[in-house]
């Protein structure tokens, strides 16, 4: 609050006059404590306070206010054409009263402003604690244990593409089984080492073969990492595979169908079998790279009369299209 003189009390109402209040008054300095109003009634029922901020008083309340009613209430103090007579104690008195509203004004704004402050604050604190990260709470063996397992979702089809192991099929010659009998784990270091020694790296990481499959039909399938060691192995066979054993055939890719029906007596290594195919089919006898009976060679005392025959072709388009 500003030094000064207090503002004088609020001067009662009704019966106090204006000869009352100027008698009081010794000097201006004193004028605002000597005017009491200790022994003035309520003029009534205060206003109801509000939750937030207390209700405007009454504007009969205000000392100012109510020293004026007076004044204009005693009638000595008016002449005979209605004019208001002030002496200079009187004249002084009002200057100090309106000097102490004008005080009390200034502190109602300045405390105005301080509450408009604290608001601010009090908002700005409350956003900040509803925007404040909460702490995660410490995980305890019950609720690890009370907690879902959730099933993890499938792998996507380009997913399941990258991580197929890459195979490669190496034919051996016909009628010959070399590697039939020989350990799997043998058959792998010995592609590795000659695959080392060929120094074969794509994209960065050497070629090398994870495991391999031995077929019925004694041909040898070679499992790498991954689609791009295969198309590399595939298109580079001739250059390994007779390194591994020379009963292995380095052939080009081949697309197979199967041909049903074939009666036993049909020779499927023969020349004239081929031609006899081509024939049938309207293509060029060089067209087919190989025919073989499915499951291998046909056994003369078996009762059936019938067998499948597969038929290799190295044009994929060429087998397609006899599909």
């Amino acid at each position: 609050m500003p030094p000064g003189n207090p503002p004088p009390p609020d001067p009662p109402i009704g019966s106090l006059s204006a000869h009352t209040l100027t008698d009081s008054i010794h000097n201006q300095q004193a004028a605002s404590m000597d005017v009491n109003m200790e022994s003035a009634p309520d003029a009534g029922p205060r206003p109801a306070m509000g939750t937030h901020q207390p209700a405007a008083p009454p504007l009969m309340d205000f000392p100012l206010l109510s020293f004026f009613r007076a004044i204009r209430a005693d009638p000595t103090r008016r002449s005979k054409t209605g004019t208001l007579n002030l002496d200079a104690t009187m004249e002084a008195l009002i200057l100090q009263l309106i000097e102490s509203e004008a005080r009390r004004s200034r502190e109602l704004q300045l405390v105005a402003q301080e509450i408009q402050e604290v608001r601010s604050r009090v908002t700005t604190i409350e956003a900040g604690q509803l925007t404040h990260k909460q702490p995660m709470p410490s995980k305890s063996y019950a609720s690890t244990a009370a907690r879902q397992k959730t099933t993890p979702q499938p792998p996507t089809k380009s997913e399941m593409t990258t991580a197929r192991p890459g195979m490669t099929i190496i034919h051996t010659r016909s009628g010959t089984t070399p590697l039939k009998e020989v350990d799997a784990e043998i058959v792998v270091r010995k592609t590795n080492e000659v695959l080392e020694k060929l120094n074969v790296s794509v994209q960065g990481e050497k070629v090398m073969v994870k495991a391999v499959r031995f077929l019925p039909s004694g041909d040898v399938s070679f499992y790498s990492k991954n689609r791009q060691h295969k198309d590399w192995l595939n298109k580079n066979k001739h250059e390994w595979s007779k390194q591994i054993h020379p009963d292995l055939e380095s052939t080009p890719s081949t697309y197979s169908i199967l041909t049903h029906g074939i009666p036993q007596s049909f020779k499927v290594d023969s020349a004239t079998g081929k031609i006899q195919i081509a024939a049938n089919n309207q293509l060029m006898a060089e067209k087919i790279f190989r025919m073989r009976w499915l499951g291998g060679s046909r056994d003369p005392n078996d009762p059936c009369q019938a067998g499948t025959v597969v038929i290799a072709f190295t044009d994929p388009n060429l087998a397609d299209s006899l599909v």
